[in-house]
């Protein structure tokens, strides 16, 4: 099977998973005041959400190991879809939250199924994909919140939008998963895996000494916590960077608009790079630039009082923590002892979860000590990215594609 078909199929369902969520993020505003709701009583109806995407990243593992990720990714895509739908009619709030917890599982059952497809594709043809595909999902996200703006000025109400959009999501998704690869059904037979193969070194060999592994678990918290770290500076910064010129800086909100912006074009294009920098540099040493940078960047817009400058520091900081999601996924798809589908599903917990939590505990100490302390807090997650990441990128190999450590059966990469 020629990988370019495959590979195509998977960024179209990376791409429909951005459009479906930009289109919904871009239009929340307007579902909230159809039904009269709060700030706070909109964030608890976005738990729901939360909650939704969280119960389908272990059974979205399941499915893969029965049914194989193309089906799994064609399920949660359509569920993805059609959730819009229910979005739309919500009437009341418990309404909105049951749809919210429908689209939060599409999501999140999505997200495993497609990130194992693409690990599967980068095994089999020896090129990474992951950071260019989470690239183009931040780019759909971006063109469906551009395409909103415009139907919004044109008056299109959102009811229709979303049919629209769901009905051009479910078609994409039924036309692309059918070319997505197969599954590899043979499993290394169980036992001991025979763990990465050992570095050359010059002189004579010594005698062979016996080395000790960590566990699956461990390593998978150590990568997830990669994840989570990676997740907390991206959340946090969506959130607040405008914020930040707005009331610290005492700028106008065009000013506001441009940090996040900034910060969000250098996210997606460093995405759309990583890729060709993994496959020229390890992992690790990919991480460690990645986080002196975001620190680097975090701390130059905290410490000025210069609008421009704190713009560059947030488009600094953007680059940064690009690669540090992608890089987790990749590393827990080739972790030795565990399956791609259950190392992503629980990498991706851990991620969501950052994702969720920093915002709301940025914002509670800025109430405390104010905004530029909560955004300093996550100094210490950009920093704690570099020691996270050394066991687990050395256990899963010197780049995160090509076949998975500990697995020689699987086949090897074709020559490009």
């Amino acid at each position: 099977m020629s990988p370019r078909g495959p590979v195509c199929a998977v960024a179209v369902c990376f791409t429909v998973n951005g459009g479906l969520l930009g289109t919904f993020a871009a239009r929340t505003p307007a579902v909230a005041a159809r039904l009269d709701l709060s700030h706070a009583e909109l964030g608890r109806a976005l738990l729901f959400m939360a909650v939704g995407a969280v119960a389908a990243f272990q059974l979205s593992a399941r499915l893969i190991r029965r049914h194989g990720s193309p089906r799994t990714t064609l399920l949660f895509a359509l569920v993805l879809a059609a959730a819009l739908i229910p979005l739309a009619r919500a009437t009341a709030p418990w309404q909105l939250c049951a749809a919210l917890a429908l689209f939060g599982a599409g999501n999140g059952g999505l997200d495993v199924a497609q990130t194992t497809q693409a690990a599967l594709l980068e095994r089999h043809t020896g090129r990474p994909l992951i950071s260019r595909l989470q690239g183009l999902f931040s780019a759909a996200g971006l063109a469906a919140a551009l395409v909103t703006v415009a139907l919004t000025r044109a008056g299109t109400p959102y009811g229709t939008q979303f049919a629209v959009t769901a009905a051009v999501g479910a078609l994409l998704a039924l036309a692309a998963c059918p070319a997505l690869r197969p599954d590899d059904h043979a499993r290394p037979p169980p036992g001991p895996s025979p763990g990465p193969l050992p570095a050359a070194r010059s002189g004579p060999p010594g005698p062979a000494r016996p080395r000790r592994r960590r566990p699956a678990s461990a390593l998978l918290l150590l990568t997830g916590l990669t994840a989570f770290c990676g997740s907390v500076a991206e959340g946090s910064l969506t959130d607040w960077s405008a914020r930040y010129l707005v009331h610290d800086l005492h700028t106008g909100p065009a000013a506001g608009a441009a940090a996040f912006g900034a910060f969000a074009t250098t996210l997606s294009l460093g995405r759309f790079a990583g890729d060709r920098l993994r496959s020229r540099h390890a992992p690790h040493h990919l991480l460690t630039v990645c986080s002196a940078l975001a620190t680097a960047g975090l701390a130059l817009a905290l410490l000025t009082p210069l609008p421009a400058v704190t713009i560059t520091g947030f488009a600094l900081a953007g680059l940064g923590v690009s690669l540090v999601s992608p890089l987790a996924y990749a590393t827990a798809a080739r972790l030795p002892d565990t399956t791609p589908e259950h190392a992503i599903a629980r990498v991706a917990a851990l991620g969501y979860g950052g994702f969720l939590l920093a915002p709301p505990v940025v914002g509670a100490l800025a109430q405390l000590l104010g905004l530029r302390a909560g955004l300093a807090a996550v100094l210490l997650a950009l920093v704690a990215v570099v020691p996270l990441t050394r066991r687990a990128t050395a256990a899963a190999g010197h780049h995160s594609f090509g076949p998975r450590v500990g697995h020689p059966d699987e086949p090897a990469p074709t020559p490009h």
